[in-house]
C-alpha cells in the first residue's frame, strides 16, 4: 500500500513539473538558461531536469547524480540558486530516503528520514542534523520521543523499550545529554517498580531512590556509576499542582516541550 501511495505521489509531482514546463518556455540547446524549463547533463553524468533562473537550478526539478560520492542518488523537489530549498525528496543509492524541508542545500525544518534497515526519524532538522523535537524508531522496535541536538537525544525525552528482549516494557522519562540518560529522570519497569533521581552516562549518579512495585522504598541514597554507595534520606516535597498536571500529560503520551503537551497542561488547569 505504501509503495502504491509513493508511486502516486511521484506521478503527481512529475505531472506537476510537466505542467510547469508548458507554462515556461523551453530552454535553448546551449547558452544562458533563464526563466525556462530544460535539461542539462554534466560531464560526470549528473543530470537535472526542471526549472532554471539566471542560469541556475531554481524552482521545481529532478536531479540525478552520475558519479562521485552521490552516485545514483536522486533528488525531486524545489531548488533555489543551485541548492535544494523548500519541499523535496532525496533518495540515496543505499536505500535511505528523506522527505521534507530543505534550506540552502541542507535538511532544515520538518522531515522524515527513513533508513534502509527500517529505522525512521520523524521531526525537526537543522543543518542536515536531527535537531529539535522528533521521534526515532529503531530497527529493534525501541522508540525515543523528545528533544534532539546535532543528531543525538539531548534535552527532555522518553525512551521506550519495545523490543522482544530483557528490557521489553521498560521506560525512561527525563533528561538526556548527547544520547545518554543525564540529569533528572525516572526509569520504570513493567511490574511497576522504578528508579528515580539523578543520572549520568545512563547510570544512577547522585541522589537516587529505588521503589518496589507497591511504591515502598527499596533503597534511597547516593549512587555512583550505577552502584549504591550509602543511604541518605531527604525531605520529600509534595508535588505542586503544575507538576501533577505535567505528570498526567506525560502518562497520556504527550511529549514535554511540545505544543500538544502545553495544551494538555492548560486544559487540566482550566478544569481545576
Amino acid at each position: 500500500m505504501k509503495q502504491i501511495l509513493y508511486i502516486i505521489c511521484l506521478l503527481f509531482l512529475l505531472s506537476t513539473i510537466s505542467s510547469i514546463s508548458w507554462a515556461l518556455p523551453e530552454c535553448p540547446s546551449s547558452g544562458y538558461f533563464h526563466n525556462c524549463f530544460g535539461t542539462y547533463i554534466w560531464d560526470n553524468g549528473d543530470k537535472y531536469v526542471g526549472e532554471w533562473k539566471d542560469d541556475k537550478r531554481h524552482g521545481q526539478g529532478i536531479n540525478t547524480w552520475g558519479g562521485g560520492p552521490n552516485k545514483d542518488d536522486k533528488y525531486v523537489g524545489e531548488w533555489k540558486d543551485e541548492k535544494q530549498n523548500g519541499q523535496g525528496t532525496y533518495t540515496w543509492a543505499n536505500g535511505d530516503k528523506y522527505v521534507g524541508e530543505y534550506k540552502g542545500g541542507k535538511r532544515h525544518g520538518q522531515g522524515t528520514y527513513t533508513f534502509a534497515d527500517g529505522e525512521k526519524y520523524v521531526g525537526e532538522f537543522k543543518d542536515d542534523k536531527r535537531h529539535g523535537q522528533g521521534t526515532y524508531t529503531y530497527a529493534s522496535g525501541n522508540k525515543y520521543i523528545g528533544e534532539w541536538k546535532e543528531d543525538l537525544e539531548n534535552g527532555q525525552g522518553t525512551y521506550y523499550y519495545l523490543a522482544d528482549d530483557k528490557y521489553k516494557g521498560d521506560k525512561y522519562v527525563g533528561e538526556f545529554k548527547y544520547g545518554k540518560f543525564d540529569g533528572q529522570g525516572t526509569y520504570t519497569f513493567p511490574d511497576g517498580s522504578k528508579g528515580e533521581g539523578e543520572w549520568k552516562d545512563s547510570k544512577p549518579n547522585g541522589y537516587f531512590i529505588e521503589y518496589n512495585a507497591d511504591r515502598t522504598i527499596r533503597r534511597e541514597g547516593i549512587f555512583k556509576d550505577g552502584k549504591f554507595l550509602y543511604a541518605e534520606t531527604r525531605e520529600k516535597k509534595e508535588p505542586s499542582k503544575l507538576d501533577k498536571y505535567k505528570s498526567t500529560c506525560e502518562e497520556l503520551g504527550f511529549t514535554p516541550g511540545t505544543d500538544k503537551f502545553g495544551d494538555c497542561v492548560m486544559k487540566l488547569m482550566d478544569k481545576d
